[in-house]
């Protein structure tokens, strides 16, 4: 099971995107679920979607900025007190100043590209699909 999960974990997103079109195809190819949505609701769901997926990529800008001002404050107050023992060091001091905060960075980065890409792939494709009768008047 632990090498599963090691494995899993150096790609989750590619795997996830797997799992999650191997039950998409299974679903559709053998007719297991069938969903009739009106297309009132499918433009209320798509619109929660779209403002959720700004939120979240705000929040994520917002905790990305706070981790790269703490790795800031650290460093500064190495830079004016050389003389604090390393043994004193905090559970922020030590992560930051660890090799996991290039990829804490990374993983936040990612997490607010993905939200901003959904935005915006939702907010444009989606409204042509469900909208084309106000994109022929225009």
């Amino acid at each position: 099971m632990t090498k599963i999960l090691n494995i899993y974990i150096k790609r989750p997103l590619l795997y996830d995107l797997f799992i999650c079109s191997f039950i998409v195809f299974c679903i559709e190819y053998f007719q297991i679920l069938t969903l009739t949505v009106s297309l009132d609701s499918a433009k209320s769901t798509i619109s929660d979607v779209v403002n959720t997926s700004i939120s979240l990529a705000g929040f994520i800008l917002a905790a990305l900025t706070i981790i790269v001002t703490f790795k800031d404050n650290i460093t500064h107050k190495e830079k004016s007190d050389p003389a604090k023992n390393s043994v004193e060091a905090s559970g922020f001091e030590l992560i930051f100043s660890s090799k996991h905060y290039k990829r804490i960075v990374g993983v936040f980065s990612w997490a607010a590209i993905i939200y901003i890409l959904l935005f915006l792939i939702f907010s444009s494709r989606c409204q042509i699909f469900l909208y084309p009768e106000e994109l022929k008047d225009a």
